[in-house]
């Protein structure tokens, strides 16, 4: 079941697949008017094809005016905003003796620097209405440790540092500002993950989320109670969505 979000006009970033999709059906079915960005607009075309009203912007976060180029579209349509979920985000398993200056920028420009770019561009242009609710992503990884997690945790300590932060900074003009921190959520994106496993190393993966694996739409259905009006009392909050994993 969705929540009604009718005449609501939320950002998803990253909708073109995985939890980013998810997020994005989701809201749909509720009512929402969307605004959708991805990579590739071939791929984003075919998101939410129901979403008739849908506008969709390709660019990838990791360009450096990833921010002003979205903001410049909605400006241009004269869109502002009710949410955003900025669901866009890389992910790598290396060792830290394999990293390098290079794969550390690719992942940091994305995950942390692109996404909070968007978000301060959105806010520099006035495009978030007074009472709108920003979703970012973390994740259990930012709370528990894992070998050649080093890099993607770091970003996703950084989310959750800039949570706390913005809360406090948007909370004036009633903007409330969180984050979800999935565990391993079954997605295109896991199953490259998967693949580096043996079988039985996945198993022993799965075992450490006592509900077993998750899947899209469980993460989705905590986005969407974060964006609409029964949480309107919850800012600077990081809801941890993980099976039980950050626990067990």
């Amino acid at each position: 079941m969705s929540f009604n979000q009718a005449r609501r006009t939320i950002l998803v970033t990253g909708a073109t697949s995985g939890i980013g999709l998810s997020c994005a059906q989701r809201l749909a079915a509720g009512g929402a008017r969307l605004v959708l960005t991805g990579r590739d607009l071939a791929t984003l075309a075919l998101a939410v094809p129901d979403a008739e009203e849908a506008v969709r912007i390709e660019i990838d976060l990791a360009r450096s005016d990833a921010g002003a180029a979205i903001a410049a579209e909605l400006r241009g349509r004269t869109i502002t905003l009710d949410g955003a979920v900025f669901a866009a985000g890389a992910s790598a398993m290396r060792p830290l003796l394999m990293e390098s200056p290079d794969t550390l920028e690719k992942l940091w420009r994305v995950n942390f620097m692109g996404t909070i770019g968007v978000a301060g561009a959105l806010q520099k242009a006035r495009l978030l209405k007074p009472g709108a609710s920003l979703v970012f992503f973390s994740s259990a990884s930012a709370r528990t440790g894992g070998g050649g997690m080093v890099s993607y945790a770091a970003t996703k300590g950084a989310i959750e540092a800039a949570v706390r932060a913005l809360a406090v900074e948007l909370a004036g003009q009633q903007i409330r500002v969180n984050a979800v921190a999935p565990g391993v959520v079954c997605t295109a994106m896991s199953d490259r993950h998967f693949a580096k496993l043996s079988a039985d190393q996945k198993a022993a993966l799965e075992k450490r989320h006592p509900l077993g694996f998750g899947q899209p739409e469980d993460v989705a259905a905590a986005v969407e109670f974060l964006l609409q009006e029964g949480s309107r009392w919850i800012t600077g909050s990081v809801l941890v969505v993980d099976g039980g994993y950050s626990i067990a």
